[in-house]
């Protein structure tokens, strides 16, 4: 029986808004969005386990790494159902600008795993690395006062 995650919903919510953007919006102390999701998990193979985790990872690119900049978890306590997850992204302007006050990245991954493994865990990187079902990228706006 093959597991399938469907991923019914993204939104992407800056500031106090309600209607959704397709960018961070980054302010004068970085960026302070939300991330709404909805998801649904067919033939669930953590399903007898205590632990079934999303993991959202956002990371920054430039010229040869990753660069981790946020990651939230969230566990599932019915996964039978769509169910939504409401994560919070605040980044620290320090580590989106270069020392001139400039933009590093132009945009960001936005990526969702599905694992059994809580952080902390041995094995949670390669977990998180197989388990990764949905990647996107996500530009940012610069909405800093010049």
């Amino acid at each position: 029986m093959e597991n399938n995650i469907s991923l019914l919903e993204l939104k992407i919510i800056n500031e106090s808004q309600s209607d959704a953007d397709p960018y961070f919006k980054l302010k004068e102390n970085g960026i302070e969005s939300k991330i709404i999701t909805t998801l649904n998990i067919t033939n669930d193979p953590f399903i007898g386990n205590s632990n079934r985790v999303v993991f959202i990872t956002i990371a920054g690119i430039n010229d040869v790494d990753a660069v981790y900049l946020s990651r939230e978890y969230v566990q599932i306590t019915n996964p039978n159902e769509p169910f939504t997850i409401y994560s919070a992204v605040n980044i620290d302007k320090k580590y989106l600008l270069d020392d001139s006050g400039n933009l590093k990245y132009k945009d960001v991954i936005v990526s969702f795993a599905y694992t059994r493994k809580l952080p902390g865990e041995i094995g949670i990187s390669e977990s998180i690395r197989v388990g990764t079902f949905f990647k996107t990228n996500v530009p940012i706006l610069d909405e800093r006062k010049k």
